[in-house]
Order: structure tokens, then C-alpha cells, then sequence
């Protein structure tokens, strides 16, 4: 089988890989470079003076890339002949996702190892916030449930005042109303891996007295088992562009650590 012939299989092969987005380089049996496409050299950031044939080995030196790694890695594929994948991080961060294979030429008289090349740093990115969030949505929902199963109590175990059951009633769906806003984000976060998300952040104009008071109110039941005084003072009625949600979990976080943290018979002031 004629040289010319052979590169043309191999370029077909690189052509129908280039097509789904992912950088191909060929090898043949002794580590040389036969092909390499311009989506390889766009995903490995190489460089106009690099040189793009010869030994592979000597490609990653003047690449700058992993070459412990991925030499290792290619060296395995004649090996085990089967298709195998390893994740490298470049020197510019992104995470490359490697696959080799072993394929030969029409009368098996030679064999060669395709490198595709896929950066999946956009994807790492989005399972790095997936874990973020999912360690953070416990302390989340715990903190309405918390609310809700506390006022609830009471009213059950007390005689209460209309007055003051109705106030309670008002935080009880004021905590469901939240835990209904948790719920909307784990939502966001299935559209996030989907590439559906609008990052931006929805801000609105309004008091900030109120989103403050409004977690005052929620930690109250907070303050009882360490006999601690709650004083909010507002010397100012502050409006500004915010997220009410997330302003009033961040106050309620600060104000409920205030509480744990602080001795019993003390007291915890929130001043605005």
C-alpha cells in the first residue's frame, strides 16, 4: 500500500472527526506525526513555530504541553488496542479530553493511533458548580425547614393569640415561599447544563429595611434556646437594586452564626 493512499485514509479519517468538533492528530507506528488538523492546533493553543511533523514527543516539548502524560498515555494504545481516554490540564487551565485509537489500512500493513482532542472545560466548569451547589443546598433547605417545623410547633403546643398565630402563619408561608425558590434553582442549574441559562441576576429596586426585618423575623425562634436579645436598630431607610432572595438568605446566615457563636445571655444587634 502506497504512502499517497495511506495519508488519504487518514486525512478522511480527520476530516469526519473535525466535523464534531474535535482536534485530530495521526501517528504512525513509530510515534511520528502524519497529520494534524487546525481545530488540534486551535485546541492545543500551538504555536505558528512549532513545528508540526517529526516526533511526537518533540511536538509536546516545543507545544509546551504535558508530554510526561501524554506520552504515557499514546504509548498504551498499540498496547491494549482498544479505545481509552485520559484528561490533561493544560498550561492555560483547560481540561483536554484525550482519546486514542488504534486503526490500520485497508490490507493491515500498517497501523496507526488517532489522537482526538475535545476541550471540556466548559463542561468541568458547569460539574464544578453542580458540586458547589448541591453542598450547599442542604444548609438551604434546612434553614426554611427549620423555620417552618419551630412555628409550627408552637402553635400546635401553645395558646396563642389570633394576632400572634397570624404572624406566625405569615412566616410559615413566607419560608415555603423560599423553599419554593431553592426548588426554582435546582431548575436553573438542569438549564445551566443544558447551556439555557440566563446568568444574570434579577435585581430589583426596593427597601432594604424590610428584606433586613424580614430575617430578623425568621431567626427569632433562633434566639430563645440561648435566652439571647435580637436588636434590630434602622437609623436609615436604605432602597437600592437588589435580589431580595439572595440578600435576605445572606442576612439570615450572618444573623444565625451571630446567634450560635455568641454566649448565652448575650445579645446580637443588627443595625442599619
Amino acid at each position: 500500500m502506497n504512502k499517497k493512499f495511506n495519508e488519504g485514509l487518514i486525512n478522511n479519517d480527520i476530516s469526519l472527526f473535525s466535523k464534531l468538533g474535535q482536534g485530530i492528530i495521526a501517528l504512525d507506528s513509530n510515534y511520528n506525526i502524519v497529520s494534524i488538523d487546525k481545530k488540534a492546533i486551535e485546541i492545543l493553543h500551538i504555536t505558528d513555530n512549532t513545528k508540526l511533523n517529526g516526533s511526537f514527543s518533540g511536538f509536546l516539548a516545543q507545544a509546551k504541553l504535558p508530554e510526561k502524560q501524554i506520552s504515557n498515555f499514546v504509548k498504551k494504545i498499540p498496547e491494549i488496542k482498544i479505545d481509552h481516554n485520559k484528561e490533561v490540564e493544560l498550561l492555560n487551565k483547560d481540561i483536554v479530553l484525550i482519546t486514542g485509537a488504534l486503526i490500520s489500512n485497508p490490507d493491515l500493513t500498517e497501523e496507526f493511533i488517532i489522537l482526538s482532542f475535545l476541550n471540556i472545560s466548559s463542561l468541568r466548569e458547569i460539574e464544578k458548580k453542580k458540586r458547589q451547589f448541591v453542598a450547599n443546598v442542604s444548609h438551604e433547605l434546612k434553614t426554611p425547614l427549620t423555620s417552618i417545623q419551630g412555628y409550627i410547633e408552637t402553635m400546635i403546643d401553645s395558646d396563642l393569640s389570633n394576632n400572634l398565630r397570624d404572624k406566625f402563619l405569615k412566616i410559615v408561608q413566607k419560608q415555603s415561599n423560599r423553599l419554593r425558590l431553592i426548588i426554582e434553582d435546582l431548575l436553573m442549574l438542569s438549564k445551566l447544563e443544558k447551556d439555557e441559562l440566563d446568568q444574570s441576576i434579577e435585581l430589583t429596586y426596593q427597601s432594604v429595611n424590610s428584606i433586613i426585618d424580614d430575617a430578623v423575623t425568621q431567626c427569632e425562634m433562633k434566639k430563645y434556646k440561648k435566652n439571647i436579645l435580637l436588636i434590630k436598630e434602622f437609623d436609615t431607610n436604605l432602597f437600592s437594586l437588589i435580589n431580595p432572595s439572595l440578600l435576605e438568605q445572606a442576612v439570615v446566615n450572618l444573623i444565625q452564626n451571630a446567634i450560635k457563636y455568641s454566649p448565652e445571655n448575650s445579645k446580637v444587634e443588627v443595625i442599619l
